[in-house]
């Protein structure tokens, strides 16, 4: 994980954001977010958001964001990928360690 002096540092320019893509039943589709991701990574954004407020994070349970974050590491490739905490203290903590474990360069 990036210090903040590391993130204030790289993360300056253009940051993206896959939407999390759901199938017809409303289950998440992991299989096309890391689509989405690995073409969105072949660009020039210096970071991308995963399962952030922008790409339905408040729709998601805590295993789901964690899920799609570790899918995103994997499909971003060099591309670092920027995780979001939210919810409260308990369950912004177990997000944040969640996130960590998946790769996360950083959290919002």
């Amino acid at each position: 994980m990036w210090t903040v002096e590391e993130a204030k540092a790289r993360l300056n320019g253009v940051i993206g954001g896959p939407v999390s893509p759901f199938r017809p039943d409303l289950s998440l589709d992991l299989g096309a977010l890391e689509e989405n991701t690995a073409a969105m990574a072949r660009h020039p954004y210096r970071a991308l958001l995963i399962a952030a407020g922008i790409a339905e994070f408040f729709s998601l349970t805590p295993e789901e964001i964690g899920e799609s974050v570790a899918v995103g590491v994997r499909a971003a490739g060099a591309t670092p990928v920027v995780g979001t905490v939210a919810f409260g203290l308990e369950t912004g903590r177990e997000l944040a360690r969640r996130q960590e474990r998946a790769g996360a360069a950083a959290l919002l």
